[in-house]
């Protein structure tokens, strides 16, 4: 699991020579998918397998291993690494071919951008009411309005599941993350001759905050910034 694209390509395109013919590459990166498929043709004309699979839950679902996996790849090799995605998380979808994981995690991560500035405008409007949070979390998080952002990562301490904001918003997902897979899936979009203009706006609210110095806190605490 590598921050980028550039630095995945930089470790296996340097080391794939040393592995033994069918060994299995399985990347947790969020990376393009355009640089996936690319070191996917390069392992398979050298007779090894590899599996884009990326993650969501954050350092919490990583500790508590509640990950979701999100696999791209040939179904043979998926079935043979499923007993180490399912040690590691509580759930992994073969989502196609290869390419197919890195695709899904760039919409997931969209929603959720766009999802958590939803949540953080609805507080700052409850806050302004008067309304008692606890109360909030309890009607929303049962209610329309129900989403991950809420039900799992509320951004108010002391209120709801343990979540980054019960520790002064330390990153779980940090926001230069946020700001780094909301740029691929907005790319993804342009290339593909859409415009998501929700996720341009909201990708320049988690910008500001990155300028501000804050990159290095918790997407979450954009709720902080709205």
């Amino acid at each position: 699991m590598l921050p980028d694209g550039s630095a995945l390509k930089q470790v296996i395109l340097s080391n794939f020579k040393y592995a033994n013919k069918n060994t299995i590459f399985v990347d947790s990166s969020t990376i393009d998918v355009k640089t996936t498929k690319e070191i996917y043709d390069v392992l398979e004309k050298n007779s090894l397998n590899f599996l884009d699979a990326p993650v969501s839950g954050g350092v919490i679902g990583a500790k508590d291993a509640t990950l979701t996996f999100m696999v791209g790849g040939k179904k043979k090799i998926y079935e043979s690494c499923k007993p180490l995605f399912e040690a590691m998380g509580s759930k992994a979808v073969l989502c196609g071919e290869n390419g197919s994981g890195q695709s899904i995690k760039l919409c997931n991560n969209m929603i959720l951008a766009i999802t958590m500035l939803g949540t953080g405008e609805a507080l700052k409007i409850a806050e302004k009411l008067g309304l008692d949070l606890q109360k909030f979390f309890d009607v929303v998080s049962t209610s329309s309005g129900s989403c991950w952002a809420i039900n799992n990562y509320f951004p108010v301490k002391n209120v709801g599941p343990k979540s980054p904001a019960d520790y002064d918003f330390e990153a779980g997902f940090s926001t230069n993350l946020m700001v780094k897979d909301l740029s691929l899936a907005i790319q993804t979009g342009k290339d593909l001759n859409t415009e998501p203009f929700i996720g341009i706006n909201a990708l320049n609210l988690y910008k500001k905050m990155v300028n501000e110095g804050k990159g290095k806190l918790d997407f979450s605490s954009i709720v902080r910034n709205l």
